[in-house]
């Protein structure tokens, strides 16, 4: 039997040190040496930007004025702001502020973030589509860096770059930790082959290769990108489009299971990306994606097994896991803390995710 558990902890610790620490060096060697540059031109083809929007009227003016002051001829670019059910004024506000080139949308019944955005696309004239959270707003020349890659025939969507300014003024170690890590990963992943999602702060798609998803997807933003790839085309990052997300509850435990629900939902949208006749894509989509949703089993695997064979090393790691709860004094060791804890906490939200989808499916819902 102490055998047995001894396998168990070698093939579970072993594929938990592969997706969260092998695999991103490969990739990031893959990149060096294999890059795959993207062949860019100053051009501006016919943009739409979409907006969803529900009861965002805090924030929408500063998005809509944000949004028309982006550095893009005039005529190529219109705005749908799409409004699905909102009840606070938003579409007034909208509507008062509209500019040249925009249309304010408004479906009377919330039904949803992706399904609100399906029933509008039919009204778009772009020629690349651009899908941006109400809270997130763009640098000046995003829209205009991010058009320039599709000047690449390979190139089907673009994700703009990420930052927080809510995270940076909570200074929310953990979360921060985590993206830069997060984005030296598909950074590598975008050199040297493609990625398999977005940020849903900013992304834009080809028109031509855009496939709707399912209207009850969770993910869109890693969804619609993946679409793309299954359909022979690159999903690029653009570190020169940033977007600045103002959300305050980005990364919380609750947006996080709701995300870990729709990784296992999106598996069974795309089981185009495990098939072998796409080897780099499978590749990447187990070790990035299936592997870190399995990971929560695969500690508890590996823990109980420890405690089995070496019940005092397993011991003082599940003292070491509880570290970021003791009150330490401030700046001792804080940014190590900060990342354990997020780790800790993200397969914590993973593992509610994953019982959700499985045991309450009916429940989950993305707006």
């Amino acid at each position: 039997m102490v055998h047995f558990y001894s396998w168990v902890l070698m093939i579970s610790a072993g594929l938990i040190i592969y997706c969260y620490f092998i695999y991103p060096l490969i990739v990031l060697l893959l990149a060096r040496l294999f890059p795959r540059p993207v062949r860019k031109a100053d051009e501006t083809p016919m943009a739409t930007i979409l907006i969803p929007a529900h009861n965002e009227a805090e924030i929408i003016r500063r998005k809509i004025e944000n949004t028309l002051a982006l550095d893009y001829p005039p005529g190529r670019m219109e705005v749908l702001l799409i409004s699905d059910g909102s009840d606070d004024g938003t579409e007034g506000i909208a509507a008062r502020c509209a500019g040249p080139g925009m249309t304010v949308i408004a479906f009377p019944e919330r039904r949803g973030k992706l399904r609100a955005l399906l029933d509008a696309l039919p009204r778009a004239k772009g020629d690349i589509l651009v899908f941006s959270d109400a809270s997130g707003m763009l640098r000046p020349n995003a829209l205009r860096e991010m058009a320039s890659n599709f000047s690449d025939p390979r190139v089907g969507c673009v994700c703009g770059y990420y930052k927080s300014a809510a995270l940076e003024q909570k200074r929310a170690a953990g979360e921060l930790i985590y993206w830069d890590y997060e984005f030296a990963i598909k950074r590598a992943e975008s050199r040297f082959s493609t990625l398999l999602g977005a940020t849903g702060a900013m992304y834009a798609v080809r028109r031509e290769v855009f496939v709707p998803p399912d209207p009850d997807t969770i993910n869109d933003d890693f969804v619609i990108p993946a679409l793309v790839t299954l359909r022979g085309f690159r999903t690029v990052l653009e570190e020169d489009a940033v977007v600045d997300d103002c959300d305050p509850q980005m990364g919380n435990f609750k947006s996080r299971v709701r995300v870990a629900a729709g990784n296992w939902q999106q598996l069974f949208f795309l089981g185009g990306l495990i098939s072998p006749r796409r080897p780099l894509v499978c590749w990447q989509f187990v070790s990035h994606k299936l592997l870190r949703m399995v990971a929560p089993l695969l500690m508890l695997m590996a823990l109980v097994s420890m405690l089995a064979v070496a019940p005092g090393p397993a011991v003082g790691l599940i003292l070491l896991m509880s570290l970021p709860a003791i009150p330490w004094r401030r700046g001792s060791g804080g940014a190590v803390r900060a990342a354990l804890g997020k780790f800790i906490e993200g397969n914590a939200a993973s593992l509610c995710g994953m019982a959700i989808f499985f045991l309450r499916p009916r429940t989950l819902k993305w707006s």
